[in-house]
Parts: C-alpha cells; sequence; structure tokens
C-alpha cells in the first residue's frame, strides 16, 4: 500500500514556519491555496496518527519514504496476522 497525505503537528511551532514556507511557495508557483481548509475540510495530521491509522487499517509497520513540506508518502504491506480479518488469504 502507498499512501500520500498531508502532515504535520499544526500544534508545535514549526507548524506555522513551514506554513509560512508552503504558502510562499504557492504564491511563488501562482497557485492558489487555502490554508484555512487545514484540518477542517482538508485533513492534516501528525505523522503518528496517520502511522495508527495505516496500522487500523490492517496493515504493519508504515515506513516514511518520502516528504516535502507537509506532503507525505509512505509505503506498508499488510499485516499477515490480519489478513483474514480483511479478506485476504492469511
Amino acid at each position: 500500500m502507498i499512501s500520500a497525505d498531508l502532515c504535520a503537528d499544526t500544534l508545535t511551532p514549526d507548524y506555522q514556519s513551514l506554513l509560512n514556507v508552503w504558502i510562499t511557495m504557492h504564491d511563488y508557483a501562482e497557485i492558489p491555496t487555502n490554508v484555512d481548509s487545514f484540518g477542517r475540510s482538508v485533513a492534516i495530521l501528525p505523522a503518528e496518527k496517520i502511522e495508527s491509522i495505516i496500522v487500523a487499517g490492517g496493515f504493519e509497520n508504515p515506513i516514511l519514504f518520502y516528504q516535502a513540506l507537509f506532503i507525505t508518502a509512505w509505503y506498508s504491506r499488510v499485516d499477515r496476522s490480519q489478513a483474514r480479518q480483511f479478506g485476504g488469504s492469511g
């Protein structure tokens, strides 16, 4: 499984700094962005929460293999011990 998500802990001081870079890059590229929607209509979650969602979906050991500002990409395999529960052959 490969999953790409917006990832940040919005409660940390680093978030505002990264958000400023995100906005600047979008402005420079003339790409509209609405950061007011982050955390409301657009999910942006801390890495630990994304990992736990992946594991809860029946996957094991999610690995972060890409990050650019808030964009992260993870890969994982089906947890063989849970495969039958999720319709696999085990």
